[in-house]
């Protein structure tokens, strides 16, 4: 049995978050350093960052969150009626799910004409490579907008990422937050997914296999799509 297979065994997931106690106080500060280290995590840099940083702020009536059917069902009808919209998808292409259903006409022509009427409404907002990651007081919502990570030569002037403060009310369309898994014994093992949906779009839309031999254990209606 390699090393790769047998740490898993030895070190079930979480093993560096757990708190270690005794023999007397203060102990955990001498395992400390020991765990980093065979955490990988080496030693932070000195230099400093030579990239930049901004902080925006976005207004709107609406934020959806999401660019899956029911996202962009929302922001177009919002757009529609004159409402101001942001759209935020962490991926760079629209479309959530729909991107793994392109075998299906009908579903590939209903993306492709929602996408093409988005462009049509100028109170909509569409921002790719942006993640919305926490809601605060007064209906505030912060964004993470990835402007330039993804360019191997960033131009001279843009930041490498952007930070937004959103203060609206949000429309969350679903499928943003995973439900909780069924449990059984060793869970939280490295290979085991909380869902298949989520893989079953990797593959689709970046041709990367879950797996040899998949394993699919579950009581929701997209998961058995995906199997």
């Amino acid at each position: 049995m390699s090393f790769v297979n047998l740490f898993p065994k030895l070190f079930a997931a979480g093993f560096y978050y757990k708190t270690f106690v005794g023999p007397t106080r203060g102990s955990w500060m001498f395992y400390e350093k020991f765990i980093r280290k065979a955490a990988g995590m080496g030693k932070p840099t000195t230099e400093a960052d030579p990239d930049h940083y901004e902080k925006a702020y976005a207004f709107c009536d609406l934020l959806v969150v999401g660019s899956g059917p029911s996202g962009l069902a929302a922001a177009i009808s919002a757009g529609r009626s004159g409402l101001r919209v942001i759209l935020v998808e962490d991926d760079t292409v629209l479309g959530g799910s729909l991107l793994a259903a392109s075998k299906d006409a009908k579903l590939a022509q209903w993306l492709k004409s929602a996408l093409a009427e988005l462009e049509t409404l100028p109170s909509v907002r569409v921002m790719t490579r942006t993640c919305a990651f926490g809601a605060y007081d007064n209906m505030t919502f912060a964004l993470l907008e990835r402007v330039s990570d993804h360019l191997v030569t960033p131009a001279p002037f843009p930041p490498r990422r952007r930070m937004w403060a959103c203060p609206r009310r949000a429309g969350d369309p679903g499928n943003r937050h995973d439900r909780a898994p069924i449990v059984f014994g060793n869970n939280d093992l490295p290979g085991v997914l909380p869902g298949i949906a989520g893989a079953h779009l990797y593959q689709q839309t970046q041709a990367v296999a879950v797996g040899n031999k998949v394993v699919v254990f579950t009581k929701s209606g997209t998961d058995y799509a995906a199997a």
